[in-house]
């Protein structure tokens, strides 16, 4: 009876270790940490231009960027004008595994529908030009993306900047001429071209664009002074760089480029 008492007895401190084993296991209800996903914040800075031709001087498009899809950020005003530019300088954020890279989109503002997509490098010290060309009726869109030039001026020179939009859909080369004389050769259309380095005593451009030495488009008297923005009411033609495009509406836009945003950068 003694050896019956002491086995029971065993067994019951042998079930008690075991219930205080799995109790220990299983009923812990301590919060459980997790380390917040540190992200990367970059400052990025984009200039778009639109140039997607609807037949009329609205525009039919909008812009927008992002990092990932939580990240989306508008560039582009509710209410634009055909030719119009903008632009932004915004906080994008980025998961460590993922590309640092912000996507660049061209969405048709009636439909919603994606029309290109571009993507960019991000980076603080790089500002990037986004143009937008096209044509709604035949439904043929292109996003032409390109680094900011490093811009400076003199005291007596502008640069000027050229790109050919007059055929957005249709790959060709141009020859430009500045006030009678070739300054350009083989300028690809929707391509930025170098800078013509312009007095800034300039008192009137006159450029035309040939192609296979025929006269396809004029920007006659052309005075170095804003365009009818009002933004740039303010800027004058001796104190930056600017940008013309040859636009399938057939007129010539003519943009500062602001020096100052540059220095943010």
């Amino acid at each position: 009876m003694q050896g019956f008492y002491y086995f029971k007895l065993l067994l019951l401190l042998s079930l008690s270790v075991l219930a205080s084993a799995c109790g220990s296991g299983g009923s812990d209800n301590s919060p459980k940490t997790t380390s917040p996903i540190k992200t990367a914040s970059i400052k990025q800075n984009i200039r778009v231009f639109d140039f997607v031709y609807g037949g009329s001087d609205y525009s039919t498009v909008h812009f927008a960027a992002y990092s990932n899809s939580e990240n989306k950020h508008m560039l582009t005003p509710d209410f634009w004008l055909f030719g119009s530019s903008s632009s932004s300088q915004y906080h994008y954020e980025f998961k460590p595994a993922v590309s640092k890279q912000v996507t660049v989109e061209l969405i048709d503002r009636n439909t919603q529908v994606v029309h290109q997509q571009v993507k960019i490098p991000a980076n603080e010290t790089q500002a990037y030009w986004v143009f937008a060309f096209g044509n709604t009726l035949n439904s043929d869109y292109t996003l032409y993306s390109v680094p900011r030039p490093k811009l400076s001026k003199t005291k007596d020179t502008v640069p000027l900047y050229l790109i050919d939009a007059l055929t957005p859909d249709f790959h060709s080369q141009s020859d430009i001429y500045l006030n009678g004389k070739r300054v350009v050769s083989d300028l690809n259309s929707t391509v930025l071209s170098k800078p013509l380095i312009l007095s800034t005593q300039q008192s009137l451009i006159n450029i035309e664009v040939q192609r296979q030495g025929k006269v396809i488009h004029r920007c006659s008297d052309i005075q170095p002074s804003p365009n009818s923005l009002a933004e740039y009411e303010q800027q004058q033609w001796h104190e930056t760089p600017w940008i013309l495009v040859f636009a399938p509406d057939q007129r010539c836009y003519l943009y500062p480029v602001d020096l100052q945003q540059q220095l943010n950068n």
